[in-house]
């Protein structure tokens, strides 16, 4: 059926409107039910600039990785967007460019990290934002495994003391800017400038400048040990959000 419309600025639509096949999503949905395709949680169908589908289901739910058990989804619940957390920590850089907080994308990293001048060498002394953004480093650094490997870069890093001093301290093994590698701590790395330039951690300034200027009012951001959002992969939002 046609997505309720709301306060949102969201504009909806009917299937047909917009020419698609509602006998084949209607396939589809009641396969999603039956478990064909199995824990999707919601399916939402953004044509032509209108919402044309909105759909919650059942299924097995975590937050950050802890299983949190089988939820029933619905349009105000919050779900975990992983690595998409990462888009808007981009995004929050871009939006202290603009504020003149940070030079541009070409600034070298150890100006806000001048209390690790230790790690300003071995070619880490020509990192930049945009090596960080790019996910360029030239680092060492290991994603591939899964999260549950402790061997996992990005959870060495979260379970570390100080989890940026890990960052900076990874070795090099490429030139930065020559060579890609999934790299969270890049995303970290993003974020501790964000406190260092504005004095607000990437939740508090994604939510002032970002989230709630869009109308994105209910979020959260999961923490990791030390107080501070995890970066790479702890915000939550609705489905429509």
């Amino acid at each position: 059926q046609r997505p309720q419309q709301q306060q949102d600025g969201i504009a909806t639509a009917s299937l047909l409107d917009v020419g698609m096949d509602a006998k084949l999503i209607s396939k589809l949905l009641a396969n999603i039910k039956s478990g064909y395709f199995p824990n999707r949680h919601s399916l939402l169908i953004y044509k032509d600039n209108q919402l044309v589908l909105e759909e919650y289901f059942s299924g097995q739910d975590q937050i950050w990785g802890q299983d949190v058990g089988v939820i029933e989804h619905n349009a105000t619940m919050l779900h975990d967007v992983r690595s998409i957390s990462k888009s808007i920590v981009s995004a929050c850089v871009g939006i202290a460019i603009q504020q003149g907080l940070i030079r541009d994308v070409h600034q070298n990293i150890f100006d806000f990290f001048y209390d690790y001048e230790v790690y300003r060498s071995e070619g880490r002394e020509f990192l930049t934002v945009e090596h960080l953004l790019a996910m360029t480093t030239g680092m060492e650094w290991n994603e591939e495994i899964p999260y549950s490997d402790p061997e996992n870069s990005q959870i060495q890093m979260d379970n570390s003391p100080n989890p940026l001093e890990y960052f900076l301290s990874r070795p090099l093994i490429a030139q930065p800017g020559t060579s890609w590698c999934y790299n969270g701590g890049a995303t970290e790395a993003l974020a501790k400038i964000i406190r260092r330039v504005s004095g607000m951690d990437i939740y508090q300034y994604a939510k002032t400048f970002l989230l709630e200027p869009m109308g994105i009012v209910y979020s959260e951001w999961t923490k990791i040990w030390n107080g501070l959002p995890s970066a790479a992969g702890g915000l939550r939002l609705t489905s429509r959000d």
